[in-house]
């Protein structure tokens, strides 16, 4: 499922983790006629069908859903762009698809160090993650119960609530539709969480980021939350064309400054 906006260059756009395509809806029509913009649903989201095992949510087969995605809608070349686990997704995606991309932009991205910079936070969100250990089979069985009885009996919304609050410090919140995005958020699949939590925990790009040749951007939030500003400063310096850009804000740029966002994404 993949929601397309405007005309011209195609710029295939990659949301993150309990997110969907409305992350990306005011990019869309601050761009306008000025860019294809091709929004696809990452599997397991909110409308989207997901995963009976925890075992297919690697990031090899989310590239492989990508590809299946531009290949469907007879892309040959275009601009990747992933926000968070859309940014890791989108790394992976390069490497197995060379030449596919013409240019990357990695939006406040997992950096690829298994979750280690994420983990070492002295933060409320760093010791919950210390506090599960995904590739243990009671902590995986302990958090999908947990997450689906949240899910059925609607408790969810109350921690997640507070969670995106804190990825967007600086969003109009009337603006950016923020109930929807909580409602898209609430109805992701309990498996796909427990999936993906494993994966990125074990997703270690750190001796494959030399393979990365291509034009790349990194945006970062200077008050982001979630990934240390100094993860994405090392990554930005290993990858050999990289450059990185620090703005004001936590997690959410095209969230929280959605017009700079805009003409930073149709930037040459």
């Amino acid at each position: 499922m993949a929601r397309t906006s405007g005309g011209g260059p195609t710029v295939v756009l990659l949301h993150g983790n309990f997110a969907t395509w409305r992350w990306w809806r005011l990019a869309m029509d601050l761009v306008g006629s000025r860019a294809t913009l091709i929004a696809p649903t990452m599997r397991g989201c909110r409308g989207t069908r997901g995963s009976s095992s925890t075992g297919t949510w690697s990031m090899s087969s989310l590239a492989a859903d990508l590809e299946a995605v531009v290949c469907a809608l007879g892309l040959d070349t275009f601009h990747l762009v992933g926000h968070s686990l859309g940014g890791a997704i989108a790394q992976q995606y390069v490497l197995e698809c060379p030449g596919r991309v013409t240019r990357l932009d990695l939006v406040s991205p997992a950096p690829g160090d298994a979750m280690e910079s994420m983990l070492a936070r002295d933060s409320a969100g760093g010791r919950l993650l210390r506090s599960i250990n995904p590739n243990r089979a009671l902590d995986r069985a302990s958090l999908l119960m947990w997450l689906r009885i949240g899910r059925d009996l609607g408790t969810n919304r109350r921690s997640l609530r507070k969670t995106l609050l804190g990825l967007m410090p600086g969003a109009d919140l009337t603006r950016v539709q923020f109930e929807s995005l909580l409602d898209d958020a609430a109805q992701m699949e309990p498996v796909a969480v427990v999936g993906l939590y494993r994966e990125l925990s074990n997703w270690d790009l750190r001796e494959r980021r030399r393979e990365l040749t291509l034009p790349i951007r990194v945006l970062a939030g200077g008050r982001d939350p979630l990934i240390p500003l100094p993860a994405l400063d090392e990554l930005a310096r290993e990858l050999p064309q990289a450059k990185l850009r620090v703005i004001d804000g936590g997690h959410s740029p095209m969230l929280e400054h959605p017009e700079a966002f805009a003409e930073w994404l149709l930037e040459p």
